[in-house]
């Protein structure tokens, strides 16, 4: 066993499904005989634990809420990570807020590397726990390992830029990295307060997307960073890398959340925003019929038949909630204040 590298897996293993992609993950990973650490934002099962060399418990899950989102998008800042989509032949446009757990996942990277340097590990494979390496990928993981462990690279990962965003990327979801350039050059604040700070949203990017800012940290050692992007892809492509298994999308809840909302326009006058984007889900393309109550009077009942489809109307501001009866689903209900709903997005017409 290399003493010298280490695999980390950034889980949160809580339910069935999850558990088993991850023992998938770690039965293939084993086979490169390095020693395997798992941090998780909740307690796993003993059978799980025993497959492992190190285990860390981090149970501080700090959720951003979408007022960090609403904060960034009206701040002068061009950089804003968050959903939007055209409407009316162009002529307008939805932006949708939603949640993250990026200080969390910066707080488990610390302290996973951390530990490593603690135990002397000098290089590191993290990967999270949806990603799945086959054995025709694994001598690609020894490969990069190897690269940071010979120094003339202190990170590998996939570099890129997001087209929808334009602006330059470097992989989180997984990466190779030196343990000490990581320590030394990782500065994303771990704590939920420090993110709404205004110095520290420009001085990290933390306006952007993660991958955006992860880039805009290591920036500076851009010339000591290898792209993986050329040999990814064509694994990827080939299903020798599965990644990305499970999005929080796939979860038909979430995707309502954001997806089925009131939302302000520029002069704050509010509308209900309905949009199809069963796409998401692996079940795929899903029609939604909805009835719509405006205080619980009964507005009318609406179809949307496909994905990328949507259904918007006038809410008043009188208004109090709106009820949304959705066939096989359920209820959802939707506060119309004005003090909840600027989080939520926002329709521009131009």
């Amino acid at each position: 066993m290399d003493r010298n590298k280490l695999i980390v897996i950034n889980g949160f293993p809580n339910n069935e499904k999850k558990l088993q992609l991850i023992e998938e993950q770690i039965s293939y990973l084993k086979k490169l005989g390095h020693p395997i650490l798992l941090i998780s934002g909740c307690s796993i099962p003993e059978s799980l634990l025993s497959q492992l060399d190190y285990f860390i418990l981090n149970t501080e899950n700090e959720v951003i809420g979408r007022d960090f989102t609403q904060m960034c998008y009206d701040s002068p800042n061009p950089n804003v990570a968050f959903i939007k989509f055209p409407i009316f032949n162009d002529t307008g446009e939805i932006a949708l807020f939603d949640t993250n757990v990026n200080c969390t996942i910066t707080k488990n990277i610390k302290l996973s590397f951390t530990l490593a340097s603690n135990l002397g590990y000098t290089s590191v494979f993290y990967t999270e726990d949806d990603n799945i390496f086959k054995d025709e990928a694994l001598p690609y993981v020894t490969k990069y390992l190897d690269l940071i462990e010979n120094g003339e690279y202190k990170l590998a990962t996939v570099v890129g830029e997001e087209s929808a965003i334009l602006y330059p990327i470097l992989f989180t979801t997984l990466f190779f990295a030196n343990t000490q350039f990581m320590l030394d050059n990782f500065t994303i604040p771990i704590n939920k307060k420090d993110w709404y700070i205004e110095e520290n949203i420009y001085k990290y990017g933390l306006s952007k997307t993660y991958e955006g800012a992860f880039y805009h940290i290591m920036e500076p050692y851009i010339d000591k960073i290898y792209n993986i992007e050329p040999e990814f892809v064509p694994l990827v492509n080939a299903k020798h890398i599965e990644w990305g298994k499970i999005n929080r999308f796939h979860n038909e809840h979430h995707l309502l959340d954001v997806f089925f909302n009131i939302v302000p326009n520029d002069e704050g006058n509010h509308h209900l925003i309905l949009f199809n984007q069963s796409n998401w889900m692996l079940e795929g393309n899903k029609p939604y019929k909805v009835k719509i109550y405006f205080d619980d009077n009964f507005k009318e009942e609406i179809e949307i038949s496909q994905s990328y489809h949507y259904y918007i109307i006038h809410v008043s501001l009188e208004i109090k909630q709106v009820k949304l009866e959705i066939e096989n689903y359920g209820t959802k209900i939707l506060d119309n204040s004005p003090e909840t709903v600027k989080f939520n997005g926002k329709l521009t017409i131009w």
